[in-house]
């Protein structure tokens, strides 16, 4: 193995080694948790759909055979994450998310390593091009961005290797693979986002310099200008379609005068100022024109203006990015910027006597982008977010990130990420979950043996090896992480609850997200989850009131729980519930679970903590809360608090094992006669075989807790929806039906009112 080699391989490991030993494993954007909600649902079951995140996308019009909305982005980056989340299913104790986010880390660690590679092949030295493959890993915004899920690293990676495959196709024209490779590049840029179709210039500027100097080179315009359009076919609408509109012409007409100086000279938000090192870079992009090297200073320069016109033009007023860090949106340029250091570095490197006070600088400005990397990955970015809003609690008015963090000092999010560190907890996972001891030197291991596969192949493999160590070794330490809920051993419980539950045709529901983090962590199993939007009826804050206030709580749900919930029917067996709240839980509605209580059948509490509940329900729809409709089967079972008047069955008399026995029972409250204490008794319905005994049972409150007897009105009429969970080696043979009401205290049974006993026989059922 040559030593170029050697050197890629090493560079990777190397830069791979550090982001780990800084690794967060956790989302700080909804465009993050959109992303992994993407590769997920693709690795587990084909498709894009958004079952943790479907609140960050409108549920009207989605398609008749979706359950949710599926994400619209480029899939690239979600096909590429699917092995990850394949490999979090198969090892044990490691997590999901925190597996997946890894991608990052390798891709831009990755981009390093291209990064060296592609100075060998412009004739720089060894030293020069390790540096800046170095400088790019560790000295610009690249750093931070590894740590998280974004799609602007792999974009850069793209970018990167259509330059680099562009740069070994000028080197021999004849050779076309090199070239068509190039147009490979820039599509899975393009298959990233939008903005790749940019990166096309590489490829296209090196065939209009060669052609002009090789005339009888035909070929490769006709192969480029083929290629070209393939592309503009493929991504037309979702990229050049979308900036035809007058609509979005006039937009980013506003949003180009703000964005652009933003990007380029602003002092809290330009490319530089997250970048330091990259000041730097211009001196090498003069020395390339005086070089006369037109194609290596143009590209970059080229490219840096399209992505800083071409993102205000695709996104408006969303120029910005979010509340990442930096120049989100040139964070793809930034490796093609530092191509620009090749020859700074060469100079340093290639004995060329510098003036002391030209080290000097060039030590400093490096020393300063290094730290500047280090307040990005010392804090979550959010805490940014958080500081401007108390700033603007404390001044009085708005102080918002796209305006006063781009222009006033004070406000500039380096300033104000610094000043926190110290206050505020760090980002790193290793100290979340106090296990830098274990990791740390494991990684600082697997950098110095990549330095020394720098000269020697075998000590190369030798730091992949100990990389991978060091990955499973890490996961495997940080997978009790507080920050997915990891530290709450009643969630565990009801993981196991459901580990030893779940079946084919099993769904899980998660209500809200308070315990979407975790699901999204230690979830692993096939069966489908949904992870509910919070309604707006819902007391989010118990000291304010919910965004909808009404006494109708068909009116507090989410108005597509109909739909949404009746297409999850129609492909599922069993629903299992997991929820934060219990009927004590003070200020709250318990909305989405009033909802399932309404329209379906409960059937099972299968875990009961004071922090988590575990739900079952039959998805079967319920006869409407209303009246009329009357039931089909009339009854006249007087129980002194209540008599039952009447009940349906909606999936008939026949049965097999294992099925739900779904039933619709119609209360008349009677109120409390004076030998009966005022409680809220239990409903036991039970399924008798021949013997006597009961073959399953269910107990519980009536109507799933949301108004128990000592709430119904004297006279008034009650639907109240059951499911019994028939066993699933019940024997064939008819059984009976009964219905009794129980002190849920001691279990005593209420007698009926006629004298005929505590249990009134509903209908004989046969399981088949």
């Amino acid at each position: 193995m040559n030593t170029h080699t050697n050197g890629t391989l090493s560079i990777f490991t190397l830069l791979a080694a550090l982001y780990f030993a800084v690794f967060t494993g956790h989302p700080i954007s909804g465009d993050e948790r959109l992303l992994f909600d993407a590769a997920r649902s693709l690795a587990t079951h084909g498709s894009f759909a958004l079952v943790y995140s479907s609140d960050q996308r409108p549920f009207f019009g989605i398609a008749t055979d979706q359950i949710v909305p599926s994400a619209d982005v480029e899939p690239l980056q979600a096909f590429l994450s699917a092995p990850l989340v394949i490999v979090a299913r198969l090892l044990p104790n490691i997590g999901m998310a925190h597996t997946v986010w890894l991608f990052n880390v390798l891709v831009t660690a990755l981009t390093g390593a291209l990064l060296y590679a592609y100075g060998r092949q412009l004739g720089y030295g060894v030293r020069s091009a390790a540096a800046v493959a170095l400088i790019f890993g560790v000295g610009t915004v690249a750093f931070p961005y590894a740590q998280m899920y974004f799609r602007e690293p792999l974009l850069g990676l793209c970018g990167l290797a259509a330059a680099y495959l562009t740069e070994r196709w000028r080197a021999n024209p004849r050779r076309l693979g090199w070239l068509v490779a190039a147009f490979g590049a820039v599509l899975a840029a393009v298959f990233t986002k939008q903005a790749g179709v940019l990166f096309a210039l590489a490829p296209l500027l090196a065939v209009v310099g060669v052609s002009r100097h090789q005339r009888r080179l035909w070929l490769p315009l006709l192969i480029s200008g083929a290629l070209l359009a393939v592309i503009a076919l493929l991504r037309w609408d979702s990229t050049v379609g979308r900036l035809l509109s007058p609509e979005r012409l006039a937009r980013a007409a506003e949003s180009l005068p703000e964005a652009l100086p933003a990007y380029l000279i602003s002092p809290g938000f330009s490319l530089w100022v997250f970048s330091p090192i990259l000041v730097v870079s211009l001196f090498g992009a003069l020395h390339l024109l005086r070089k006369r090297q037109w194609h290596s200073a143009a590209l970059p320069a080229l490219i840096l203006l399209g992505f800083a016109v071409g993102h205000p033009l695709l996104h408006s007023d969303y120029w910005y990015g979010g509340l990442a860090w930096g120049t989100r949106f040139l964070v793809p340029v930034t490796p093609l910027l530092c191509l620009w250091l090749l020859p700074v570095a060469e100079s340093f490197f290639a004995g060329q006597r510098l003036p002391r006070l030209t080290k000097f600088a060039l030590g400093s400005v490096l020393l300063l982008s290094i730290a500047v990397q280090v307040v990005a990955i010392s804090l979550p970015a959010t805490r940014y977010g958080v500081a401007l809003a108390k700033a603007s609690q404390r001044e009085g008015r708005q102080i918002v990130a796209w305006r006063e963090g781009v222009w006033d000092v004070r406000y500039q999010p380096i300033w104000v990420m610094l000043r926190q560190i110290g206050s505020v907890p760090s980002a790193v996972a290793w100290d979340v979950v106090h296990v830098g001891g274990v990791v740390l030197p494991l990684c600082a291991l697997s950098a110095a043996v990549a330095l020394i596969g720098m000269r020697r192949w075998r000590a190369a493999w030798l730091g992949v090896a100990l990389l991978l160590i060091t990955f499973y070794v890490g996961l495997r330490a940080v997978y009790a992480d507080p920050r997915y809920g990891g530290d709450n051993p009643d969630l565990w419980a009801a993981l196991g609850v459901l580990e030893g539950t779940l079946y084919e045709g099993d769904v899980l529901l998660v209500n809200s997200d308070a315990y979407r983090p975790f699901i999204t962590n230690y979830y692993k199993s096939t069966q489908p989850v949904y992870v509910i939007p919070t309604p707006e009826g819902e007391s989010v804050d118990p000291v304010n009131p919910p965004a909808v206030v009404s006494t109708n709580p068909e009116e507090r749900a989410n108005p597509y729980f109909q739909q949404m919930f009746a297409r999850i029917a129609q492909r599922s067996n069993r629903w299992l519930f997991l929820t934060e709240y219990n009927p004590y839980t003070p200020n709250r509605y318990r909305v989405t679970e009033a909802f399932l209580a309404r329209h379906y059948f409960p059937a099972e509490e299968l875990l009961n903590t004071p922090s988590v509940r575990l739900l079952s329900y039959a998805p079967i729809s319920a006869p409407p809360m209303s009246l009329p409709p009357f039931p089909r089967y009339a009854a006249d079972a007087n129980f002194g608090v209540a008599t039952l008047i009447g009940f349906d069955l909606p999936h008939g008399t026949r049965y097999h094992a294992g099925d739900f026995l779904p039933i619709s029972l119609l209360w008349r409250a009677e109120g409390f006669p004076p030998d009966l204490e005022p409680l809220d008794y239990s409903i036991n319905l039970s399924l008798i075989n021949a013997e006597g005994a009961a073959a399953a049972q269910r107990v519980a409150q009536p109507r799933a807790t949301f108004g128990g007897f000592t709430l119904w009105e004297a006279g008034a009429l009650y639907r109240d929806h059951h499911a019994l969970h028939l066993p699933a080696n019940l024997p064939r043979g008819r059984y009976q039906v009964w219905l009794l009401i129980t002190d849920w205290r001691d279990g005593s049974a209420l007698p009926l009112r006629d004298g005929s006993g505590q249990h009134s026989i509903l209908i004989e059922i046969e399981i088949e």
